[in-house]
């Protein structure tokens, strides 16, 4: 939501001060200035144009979705360099809760407990849902945010950083008929679990 391009401007300015008055509730901890600057689209005041304004607004609503700013530092020094520099936070991450919508799919993210940062999904369209592991360690609370998905695909591979199969064996029946095997190791054994293993080039029907 809030990227690049960063215009400059003096155009923005009342915008971006109107929406720092209008945000002042959710931030009252925020010195004024601050907050303004970080609602700016960058440092300048040259080639202003409407983009500034977009830019501002953008911050608007990243702050009503997430509940702090796009950018936050202690000094204004540090902030303006955030905001000129830093790439801008995905709202996924700080709330995987939000959905998005892409190509006409609700998209749902949670981030895992694998060491290697990864993302589970849930995709839902025409009232079917299709839920993704991602790599993870055995994680009761992912496996019923992925429980209500129509297909569930779970990868499996050796603790600690992975899941066993054994714990993916112990789930409901009905779970297991829903689901498909990723992530195998290379001397994984099919006849160890009564769930498929996903093949290259399978076609699912969720």
């Amino acid at each position: 939501m809030v990227g690049e391009p960063r215009p400059t401007g003096q155009r923005g300015l009342s915008a971006q001060a109107a929406t720092a008055q209008a945000a002042a509730t959710l931030s009252e901890s925020t010195p004024p200035l601050i907050g303004i600057t970080a609602r700016r689209s960058a440092l300048s005041c040259q080639r202003a144009d409407s983009r500034s304004d977009l830019y501002a607004l953008g911050v608007l609503l990243f702050q009503l979705l997430c509940g702090r700013l796009s950018f936050e530092a202690g000094a204004l020094g540090a902030l303006m360099r955030q905001v000129v520099n830093d790439p801008a936070p995905e709202l996924h991450v700080l709330r995987p809760d939000v959905p998005s919508r892409i190509a006409g799919l609700e998209v749902e993210s949670r981030l895992t407990g694998h060491p290697v940062p990864t993302t589970a999904l849930r995709f839902s369209g025409g009232g079917r849902r299709f839920g993704w592991s991602s790599d993870t360690p055995w994680d009761p609370s992912l496996v019923d945010w992925l429980s209500g998905c129509h297909l569930v695909v779970h990868e499996t591979s050796p603790a600690p950083a992975h899941t066993p199969v054994e714990h993916l064996n112990r789930l409901p029946d009905e779970l297991r008929r829903r689901m498909r095997l990723m992530h195998v190791p290379d001397d994984f054994d099919p006849a160890s679990s009564d769930i498929p293993v996903l093949r290259q080039g399978e076609v699912l029907t969720v």
